[in-house]
């Protein structure tokens, strides 16, 4: 068990939630105060949802400071060119076309000056390698979930998260739980954090670790979240879509 308390204003009186944007505040005091915790993003959107909090782990502190690639090709590109690639590679692994790759991606982050070619003296033949080691930021994602009561629609919605992240939580009110909830994130593979109203947090059920279900989309999700960080959104977690 895990207990983060904050703003010890508010412990006497204790909080009666009735927001979800209430939630963020502890949750994000409990997520900071985890080993080699580095990064913490509010809505960040991995493509199958969008995750009121993810936190970004790694055993190095700093956060990379080259540029954020969001397009899952740009990253497969900047991966292979890590070593000089042959145009002939790209062309015979590109998804799209060549044409679709070279148009879309290789000319952008040549112009970005993340992927330089360069000409054989032998044939003139064109190769590519990257500038840049664009490699994944962070060794583990940890995904959460906030609600206020409908607990069935918060556990489908972290479930959705363990596409991308290596465990996935819901957070929700203390008496909001129970054991129906908790057969349900079980059978989800999902993890319970129950806030009381003095703004402490307890794992109810501890999240199973796993690699996730969509490698591509982890690789995504790091980079929403690192260009999360780096400009944050104006929506704070469990904030209403207007």
């Amino acid at each position: 068990m895990s207990i983060a308390v904050v703003d010890p204003a508010r412990t006497a009186a204790g909080v009666h939630y009735t927001a979800e944007v209430q939630l963020a505040e502890p949750v994000r005091a409990w997520l900071n105060a985890q080993k080699d915790v580095v990064a913490l993003g509010d809505e960040v959107d991995a493509g199958r949802g969008v995750a009121d909090l993810v936190a970004g782990f790694s055993s190095d502190a700093r956060l990379p400071t080259r540029s954020t690639f969001s397009n899952p090709l740009a990253l497969s590109v900047l991966d292979k060119a890590q070593e000089p690639i042959a145009e002939s590679q790209l062309r015979a692994w590109a998804p799209y076309g060549w044409r679709s790759l070279e148009r879309q991606i290789v000319e952008p982050l040549i112009a970005g000056g993340h992927l330089e070619v360069a000409y054989s003296p032998v044939d003139s033949t064109p190769s590519y390698r990257a500038t840049l080691n664009a490699s994944d930021p962070f060794s583990s994602l940890v995904a959460v979930e906030l609600k206020l009561k409908d607990w069935r629609r918060a556990v489908a919605q972290a479930g959705r998260y363990r596409l991308f992240a290596e465990r996935s939580f819901v957070a929700m009110p203390a008496p909001v739980m129970s054991a129906k909830l908790e057969t349900e994130a079980r059978r989800n593979r999902v993890g319970l954090l129950a806030i009381d109203s003095a703004g402490g947090v307890e794992v109810a059920l501890e999240a199973p670790e796993s690699g996730p279900l969509q490698p591509a989309r982890r690789r995504w999700a790091a980079e929403q979240l690192l260009s999360t960080v780096r400009a944050p959104k104006n929506r704070v977690a469990g904030s209403p879509i207007l």
